[in-house]
């Protein structure tokens, strides 16, 4: 059975907790922001976008939307297509892009991607601050609501 977008999302998801260390990451939250990233983590001062995708119709609709034919208006200081093994060569991806493929057990296998921690020779994209704010602001409303901003405070 094919890997599924909710599917892709999770391994992405886990993969910048526990293998890029991100101190926290966010999955599919829709906020007012102009975009809403399938998966965005942060990493000490740099972003982290994963776009899933299980169709070619999918990726080439994604590279239609405004923030991708205007690269300074979109999320991420790093920016990956994280797909299903076989949808898409080497060639489909942008420039600066990285691509992660998920195997049908759920492996991550880096095509284009940093070498193991040094990041500082990727390709690196200037994220539109604005937007990563009000998605920052979203994420903290909702735990505001919950109250469980006022237990983190409260324990210290």
């Amino acid at each position: 059975m094919p890997i599924t977008h909710s599917e892709l999302v999770e391994i992405g998801y886990e993969w910048l907790l526990r293998y890029v260390k991100c101190g926290f990451a966010l999955k599919e939250l829709s906020t007012y922001a102009p975009e809403t990233p399938d998966v965005v983590g942060w990493k000490n001062n740099d972003s982290i976008l994963i776009e899933c995708k299980t169709s070619r119709a999918d990726f080439h609709a994604d590279r239609k939307k405004f923030f991708r034919e205007n690269e300074y208006m979109g999320v991420g200081n790093y920016r990956f297509y994280l797909t299903p093994e076989g949808l898409l060569k080497a060639d489909d991806i942008p420039e600066k892009w990285g691509w992660l493929e998920a195997s049908e057990k759920g492996k991550i296998i880096k095509r284009i991607a940093p070498k193991g921690n040094i990041w500082n020779r990727f390709p690196r994209f200037e994220s539109y601050l604005y937007s990563e704010s009000l998605i920052m602001q979203s994420a903290l409303r909702r735990v505001q609501k919950n109250g469980d901003l006022i237990k983190i405070f409260q324990r210290r």
